[in-house]
Formats: C-alpha cells, structure tokens, sequence
C-alpha cells in the first residue's frame, strides 16, 4: 500500500500528538514499504520475514523475526520480536534490521515456504532519535516454517504447556502441586492436581531437570463476556472455576485440541457454595 499523510496519521497518532506528521515521514515511510516488498523471494528467506518457529521443547512462536542471514546455510532469528526498526541495507536486495527480544535461535536456511503476511516495521522520524519519535508502518513480508523435530508429540501451537514441581514430603503445606507457565502459576493439593488433570486432559511428560515434569493440555482460553451472552453460549460442559477468591459456574467448551472457558464479567458472576473447583472431574 502507499501512505499519505491522512493514512498515515492512524496509525502514528501518538507520533503525531507529539512532532505533527510531515510528507518526509510518509515519504520515508513509503519508499521503505517499496524496499521491503520489492527485496522479498519466495525462494529466499530475507531479513525481515517471518518464521513460525517450534523448537526442541515444543514451545511454537508465531511470529518469529529474521534479523541476519549468517550465510548460505543459517540464519540469525528473534523467537519473540519486538517491532522491527528498518533502513536501507549497503546490499540492495536487502534490509538493515534492529530488533530486541528474544531468545534468540540460529536455524538453517531450508525453511518450508508459507505465503505472506503484513508486518509493522519502525524507523526514526523527521525528528529523529527520542522519546517516542519513531514512526510505525506495514509491508508485506514472506513467512516461513520451521520446525527443530517433526515428530514432537505436542507443541505449544495446538497445546498449553505447564512445568509441575511436587514439594517433598519434608514440606508441610497441602499445597504441594506447584505448575507454572509463561501467564500463570498455581498451587494445588494431589486431589486438586488430578482434578485440574482431569478438565483439560492433562498429561505428564518428561522435563529438562528431573525432579520437575512437563504437563501439556488442551490448549486452553478463557474469556469473560456479559452475562446474556453467557447464558447463550450452546454445546458447553457446566462447570465451576475459581476467580478472584470465589468459586463461580463457568462453562467449558471443548473442540479438537482446544478448550475456552467462559465467565459472565465479575460484576454479574454466578457464585456457587459448598461446590469444588472444577466440580465435573469429580463426578464418576
């Protein structure tokens, strides 16, 4: 796409707030966007271009970020990038990326060709380096797939992950299932753990350090919606969940390799009494 100021504008508001857009920053802008677009090969992994990425342990990120191509045979990728700063590279089949984030991982070049996909790239605008002087904008880029084992059993694309630690019997407290993720950490007692196995059909798997343990479930959602559009949700499973300190209904919708929770908003929640945390694993 070309951008003109108008365009240009939505999707730099606070840019503009602050330092008023100008035709050089859409100038720059656009013939960035050219370069970026014209320098794709779908033969050819380039900088700037996506990689759907699993590694060795499963954990599966969507967005990978090309930022260096080391040689003919490796490239030099962010696993979770920020945005992409850009210019023009002394190559000009090619882009100059800086982008933070990471881990950082160092694949072969042989990537299994996807299609394409739009992507926000950065650069400096007419008033150069400061607080918020960067300018945002979108070009087309190739994405690519990568995967370390084929044969994984479950990766984080079609599942959620879970690290479970059991404390030994020389800790007291009945809590002693601890599992934790990137978003969460919760502390269950055995009858709890097996409850919570059983919702999301949980299941053990070896892990890196051998007192820990590896636990994939469905890959799970949840979402909190208004109360009628609760009462509407068809084809789900009722059951109980905990949610600010109260037990409260929710209902669980299970498809293929998925599972989403659904809550009414707090203020309109559903509180149950003398009814344990997911009630229906316990039922025969």
């Amino acid at each position: 796409m070309t951008y003109t100021i108008e365009t240009f504008k939505e999707n730099n508001l606070s840019y503009h707030m602050k330092y008023s857009v100008t035709q050089s920053d859409v100038d720059k802008a656009n013939e960035l966007v050219k370069l970026i677009e014209q320098t794709r090969d779908a033969n050819v992994p380039k900088v700037g271009d996506i990689v759907e990425y699993t590694n060795k342990y499963g954990d599966y990120f969507k967005n990978a970020h090309i930022e260096e191509v080391i040689d003919e045979n490796l490239l030099y990728i962010c696993d979770r990038p920020s945005e992409a700063s850009v210019s023009k590279s002394t190559d000009p089949e090619n882009i100059h990326s800086a982008v933070g984030g990471g881990p950082w991982s160092r694949i072969p070049k042989g990537l299994k060709y996807l299609g394409k996909r739009k992507k926000v790239f950065s650069v400096w605008g007419h008033s150069g380096r400061g607080a918020n002087g960067s300018i945002r904008f979108e070009a087309e880029v190739n994405v690519w797939e990568y995967k370390v084992n084929e044969d994984l059993e479950f990766t984080t694309k079609t599942h959620s992950k879970y690290t479970l630690f059991v404390y030994p019997d020389k800790y007291t407290q009945e809590t002693k299932y601890q599992i934790t993720s990137e978003n969460d950490r919760s502390l269950f007692n055995q009858e709890e753990y097996e409850a919570w196995l059983k919702t999301f059909n949980g299941v053990e798997r070896e892990h890196v350090r051998d007192d820990h343990k590896t636990v994939w479930t469905l890959k799970q959602h949840r979402k909190c919606i208004p109360l009628n559009e609760y009462l509407l949700v068809k084809d789900a499973v009722i059951d109980s969940e905990l949610c600010n300190a109260q037990i409260q209904e929710c209902k669980r919708v299970y498809k293929d390799t998925e599972v989403t929770t659904y809550l009414p908003y707090q203020a309109q929640k559903i509180k149950l009494s003398g009814v344990k945390r997911y009630k229906n694993a316990y039922q025969a």
